[in-house]
């Protein structure tokens, strides 16, 4: 097994993160509830990883923005959400879906 070096200076830790009892937050969208699940910590900064899920009655009004990273991937795990891409245009991921 090749084994993963994190970039210079970054010293990575093993994470877990359960679900049972996990706390979910309200963030930079009303319309969603977020769960850190602390990789941000763990890799110094290089990853950030969430657990994301609709506030049910909220919805959001579009407006374009870009996300600063050099990774994301969305996987819907319950229900749909539909997204649009500047590259690709309009999607509706369901549960399986994923979008990198």
């Amino acid at each position: 097994m090749d084994r993963i070096e994190p970039g210079a200076g970054a010293q990575v830790r093993t994470r877990v993160s359960h679900a049972e009892g996990a706390a979910f937050d309200t963030g930079l969208r009303a319309f969603f509830a977020y769960r850190d699940l602390g990789i941000a910590e763990a890799s110094a900064g290089g990853v950030r990883a969430h657990v994301i899920r609709a506030v049910p009655g909220k919805h959001a009004e579009p407006r374009w923005h870009r996300h600063h990273l050099e990774f994301q991937i969305v996987f819907v795990t319950r229900g749909w959400v539909r997204f649009e891409y500047e590259d690709i245009g309009e999607v509706t991921l369901k549960p399986g879906d994923s979008v990198y």
